[in-house]
């Protein structure tokens, strides 16, 4: 089933339900940045972006480059908690995706 369009830098990687009942939400990585789309009417192809990032990214020594496969759990009413892939620092950030 179509998930609507989005631009080549925007992919989103899942679909997650929000606090509003029949509207969902897109998480979309980037280079550095994590964004988001929301959609609130059947079929759910029609995706408007939403204002901001919901994370920023810049490299540390925890992490270097890279977003990837942004995944949002809910807690507890209106808490959410966001996972994400990045990469080591020292490893290549076009190259292999994992470093000994």
């Amino acid at each position: 089933m179509s998930q609507g369009l989005f631009s080549e830098t925007s992919i989103p990687q899942e679909v997650s339900v929000t606090d509003t009942p029949g509207t969902f939400r897109v998480y979309a990585p980037s280079a550095f940045a994590i964004t988001s789309f929301r959609s609130s009417a059947a079929p759910w192809t029609v995706w408007t972006p939403e204002e901001g990032n919901r994370l920023e990214f810049t490299p540390s020594p925890t992490e270097s480059c890279n977003l990837g496969f942004p995944t949002v759990v809910k807690l507890a009413k209106h808490r959410y908690l966001m996972m994400y892939q990045t990469i080591i620092p020292g490893c290549n950030c076009t190259g292999m995706p994992f470093c000994p």
